[in-house]
Parts: C-alpha cells; structure tokens; sequence
C-alpha cells in the first residue's frame, strides 16, 4: 500500500467497537485519513463515513462516488494495520471542512 495522506478514503477495521462507537461491517468501514502518519507510520486519525443523514451538526458533507457524512464526533485514532485498502480520496475543501469541524468539537477554532 501506497503511503497515508490526509484526504485518503480508506477502508477500516473498527472492530472492537463499545457503546455508540460507530460499529464496523464484515467488508469494513470507510473512513477518511485526517491526520498522521505518526509513529513512524502506524498510526493515522480517521473520521468514518456514514450514508445516514441525521442533520448533526458534525457530520460534514463530502464529494465521494455515493452520498456519503464524514461522522466527525466519531474520530478515533488507528493503527495503519486496521486499513485493508485506500479506495480513494476527497476534495481539498471537504478536508479543510471536516479539519474545521473537528476544530470546533475540541474548542481549537
């Protein structure tokens, strides 16, 4: 696998999950890389991606091939290992959205 970017749509192992953590389907969770690699390349921040519009204030549009929320209250940080596959990436401004959202929900912005 190529190496990590911010903007990469990846495909995730989020298991085990606990509570309202977003769960994580037998073929994986779509996620999109934020931040890292950090740790000499084994771990990376990913916010998933949800088709469910709940009208949260934290879920982020973005321009994939389907309709599809970046789940921003979801951020989690993952070891490089959970990723099965990159699938793509996301439009330079849905990441600086996503960014500025996360931003606000840690009170940084």
């Amino acid at each position: 696998m190529r190496p990590l970017r911010p903007g990469d749509v990846v495909i995730v192992d989020l298991k085990p999950t606990r509570g309202t953590e977003q769960q994580s389907p037998a073929a994986g969770r779509p996620c999109i890389v934020v931040g890292g690699p950090f740790n000499w390349d084994s771990l990376v921040i990913v916010v998933p991606l949800t088709s469910t519009n709940r009208g949260w204030v934290t879920h982020v549009p973005v321009h994939t091939d389907r309709t599809s929320l970046a789940m921003c209250e979801q951020v989690r940080s993952i070891a490089t290992d959970r990723i099965n596959r990159v699938v793509g990436t996301v439009d330079a401004n849905d990441l600086v959205e996503i960014q500025s959202t996360l931003g606000r929900l840690i009170n940084v912005y």
